[in-house]
């Protein structure tokens, strides 16, 4: 009985560390992406606001 204990406890730990530095490198990604575009949609505004102005 307890040797399941054991390995239960044992593997939410490695799961935990495993898991933990994939789910921060996924989030990361995520936010590069959203800043990504909305670079890109500044960068187009920025284009036509100056393409309006000459």
């Amino acid at each position: 009985m307890w040797f399941r204990i054991v390995i239960l406890i044992t593997l939410m730990v490695v799961l935990f560390y495993v898991c933990r530095p994939l789910y921060w490198k996924i989030s990361a990604t995520i936010h590069d992406i959203r800043h990504n575009k909305q670079s890109v949609r500044e960068g187009t505004f920025y284009k036509l606001l100056f393409a309006g102005a000459r």
